[in-house]
């Protein structure tokens, strides 16, 4: 599969990311997706630097797929189904 690059923009910054081809658009969306949340934690906490913005950033995601993760378990769990 042939590869492509996409250009994200995070807090003023621009990334340059690989990905296959095809996959722009769900790569520009994650960097939206990652560029609002850095915003509203800019907007909470200050410019605090890039690094420790990214990484409460990547916390937050991680807490949304982890929450994500338990809701579809309890949701399979036999009370559930029927």
């Amino acid at each position: 599969m042939s590869q492509s690059t996409v250009t994200v923009q995070i807090n003023g910054q621009t990334y340059q990311m690989g990905c296959d081809a095809g996959q722009e658009r769900h790569i520009e969306e994650m960097g939206k997706n990652v560029d609002s949340i850095v915003q509203q934690l800019v907007s909470s906490v200050g410019q605090i630097g890039d690094a420790r913005l990214l990484a409460m950033a990547g916390l937050i995601l991680s807490d949304q797929v982890q929450r994500s993760e338990e809701h579809t378990s309890e949701l399979q769990s036999p009370m559930y189904l029927v």
